[in-house]
């Protein structure tokens, strides 16, 4: 989990406060006609309407910390996907989004050194995973996210 904030309460301003601890190098976060500060309030917005209130039952503070990551994961991401110099090039490298890097994702099963090739295993549990959760992979901020999200199980079935 990434830098905490102490208020339980879920905020655009409290989200404010958690990205600044970040340190991600973003320019403009308390400037509402800046770009940065706009996306990362549509961030905020989809994420608080996104990750499931179950998590609000356990514990208001896991709630906060997961409506915060995932806004932030997506943040970055569209930063990253796009092009968008809102963060730091060499931040999102240190990150491990490095767009010449190969991202493989699994345990190395064999690895052979005649052709140079490598095999991995797929996990049971990547097999119940979606698209979503395996994008949420890319960023530490999804992985957070990712993490508080599978306290729950399985969201397939809930109703309201």
């Amino acid at each position: 989990m990434k830098t905490t904030v102490c208020d339980d309460k879920v905020t655009f301003e409290g989200f404010l406060q958690f990205v600044e601890m970040q340190n991600l190098g973003i320019d403009g976060l308390n400037d509402e006609s800046s770009g940065a500060y706009k996306l990362l309030y549509q961030n905020f917005k989809f994420s608080y309407h996104l990750v499931p209130l179950e998590l609000l039952s356990y514990d208001p503070y896991l709630y906060q910390q997961a409506v915060y990551n995932y806004a932030l994961h997506v943040f970055v991401t569209i930063c990253f996907d796009a092009n968008l110099n809102y963060i730091d090039r060499n931040r999102l490298i240190a990150m491990g989004m490095n767009p010449s890097n190969t991202w493989r994702n699994g345990i190395v099963q064999n690895a052979s050194d005649n052709a140079t090739s490598v095999s991995y295993m797929t996990p049971d549990f990547y097999k119940n995973l979606s698209l979503n959760d395996f994008d949420l992979l890319r960023t530490p901020y999804g992985r957070a996210y990712l993490k508080l999200a599978l306290q729950i199980g399985n969201i397939w079935g809930l109703s309201k």
